[in-house]
């Protein structure tokens, strides 16, 4: 044999020895930690011991198997045996507290009189779990006994303290057992003197009923400290011959409600007398809410709108009622309903619909909440019908001062330009229609400036244009430099507006006139 060879059989030898006494090393201190919790006066007989490879749990006895019970989906070994010591052993450590660490742990119980602990042993990557307990070789059976107890409390103090009534009652209906809520609520219902005859005073006249599982009603009471009503909704389940009773305040969603029946009444009552016809349809596109004006001005009977048509049925007999422009291609009608109400859904549609028998409607669509749209219909007849009358009358008033010779402009209290005549346009070279802003009396005074042949004329009537507030009525002549001269008089109108006359004065009567201010 070589000196290599023996080299490395000298080598391997000595990983073997040095790994032989660390595992010994190991379970020597593993022994004497167990030993020492065991000679504190616990006992090892019957063992509960979890044996855990990470969070997977690779080994237990048949204790430990029996108190570990099933697993939840997606939750692991570790959790799971931690749910299940943490309530009664707060200090059970995390997985996290003891994957990468070597050491261990004695977590003990929560209460003074309970003696159990659970020790933990990790090195490695394996864990070790022992639940030890004093003087009882029934580990398993004495730590579920804990935890049912400490279930039992934390229920207790839950229902006890809830911030709403709970109680139990018989298959009569007597209270056998109550909460703090309920009994708070019975002083405040019940009177004092009704307290002193009998205690047992019903708050709830409920009852299980038969056959029914789970019952719920909403009920009000009267306090002795408010003249409101307060309102419960309260639910029984029957438990065999008993039944737990649970009450909610909802006062909130009860006034809630009232106010909401109230403010709907409210605006039903404004909308019966508002002129303007009012159809709201819902998410669904069926008609949800309409008021009488509507009836009155589409001429749709009331039970037609009643079974609550859609909205293409809707447009649909206004068409056929003649009460809505007839539409230029029938193929089309439904398209022209989708573009229609894709506009008011975007608050876009606004049309006037001038109908056969004269009518005139203006209808807009708005939408609303919860993808609700609205449709008002309003009838401008009259307004419309008066709007042309002004027309009328303003291009027959307009017609008549274009007839007359002079050239006339009238100017308003700012000194715009407001109305004139062809006469007054062809003599100034005027044409306000054509103008892109409103022309004022300083646009004509300049005109009259660049026209006039004796620059002392034009002051009088640039002086003048200025006189916003104080105008009174002038007469002066102006001769132009086309040898024509005009009498002009300027008189003060209603409402501040300003008349401008010029006529032209014949040769042989062309002496200067001025006449003073009246």
């Amino acid at each position: 044999m070589d000196v290599i060879g023996l080299t490395e059989i000298l080598i391997i030898g000595s990983i073997c020895i040095i790994a032989a006494f660390a595992a010994v090393w190991f379970l020597l201190r593993a022994s004497e930690k167990t030993m020492a919790v065991r000679n504190d006066g616990f006992e090892a007989a019957n063992t509960t011991c979890f044996l855990f490879e990470g969070e997977r749990l690779v080994d237990a006895t048949v204790s430990a198997y029996g108190l570990l019970g099933t697993t939840k989906p997606g939750q692991t070994n570790w959790s799971r045996i931690r749910e299940i010591m943490a309530p009664r052993f707060p200090g059970f450590p995390t997985f996290t507290e003891v994957s990468d660490a070597t050491g261990h742990l004695i977590a003990p119980a929560e209460g003074s009189d309970d003696n159990g602990q659970v020790l933990t042993e990790w090195w490695d990557g394996m864990i070790r779990v022992e639940l030890v307990e004093q003087h009882d070789n029934e580990t398993t059976n004495q730590h579920k006994l804990a935890l049912l107890q400490h279930e039992l409390t934390t229920l207790r103090i839950a229902v006890k303290d809830a911030p709403y009534p709970v109680w139990q009652t018989d298959g009569a209906g007597k209270a056998i057992w109550t909460n703090a809520a309920y009994d708070t609520l019975h002083e405040e219902v019940i009177t004092n003197q009704a307290i002193e005859e009998d205690t047992q005073i019903r708050l709830f006249d409920l009852n299980c009923v038969d056959g029914v599982d789970v019952t719920r009603s909403r009920t009000a009471l009267n306090t002795i400290r408010s003249e409101n009503q307060h309102w419960y909704d309260v639910s029984i389940v029957r438990n065999g011959d008993t039944c737990m009773n649970y009450a909610i305040d909802v006062n909130a969603v009860v006034n809630a409600e009232i106010a909401q029946r109230n403010f709907v009444q409210t605006l039903t009552k404004t909308f019966a007398h508002l002129s303007i016809g009012l159809a709201i349809f819902d998410r669904n596109r069926q008609l949800a809410l309409f008021n009488p004006a509507l009836i009155d001005l589409t001429a749709l009977p009331a039970d037609f709108l009643s079974i609550r048509p859609n909205l293409l049925s809707f447009f649909d007999r206004l068409r056929d009622n003649r009460m809505m422009p007839e539409p230029k291609n029938y193929s089309s009608w439904r398209e022209q309903i989708a573009d229609l109400v894709a506009a008011a859904t975007d608050g876009r549609y606004f049309e006037t619909w001038t109908l056969e028998s004269g009518m005139t409607y203006r209808v807009s669509g708005r939408p609303h909440p919860d993808g609700a749209i609205a449709f008002l219909f309003e009838d401008i007849s009259a307004e419309i019908s008066l709007a042309q009358r002004f027309r009328a009358q303003h291009e027959l008033g307009q017609t008549v001062l274009d007839d007359i010779e002079e050239a006339i402009a009238v100017f308003s209290a700012a000194g715009v330009l407001t109305l004139s005549n062809i006469a007054f346009q062809k003599l100034w070279d005027i044409d306000p229609d054509s103008s892109f802003a409103a022309m004022t009396i300083s646009d004509v005074a300049q005109r009259w400036r660049d026209n006039c042949e004796n620059p002392s004329e034009w002051k009088q009537l640039n002086d003048y244009a200025l006189e916003y507030e104080e105008r009174v009525h002038r007469k002066i002549q102006v001769t132009l430099r086309d040898g024509k001269t005009y009498r002009c008089e300027m008189s003060p109108l209603s409402g501040g507006n300003t008349s401008i006359k010029f006529r032209v004065v014949p040769v042989e009567q062309a002496a200067k006139i001025t006449s003073p201010a009246d």
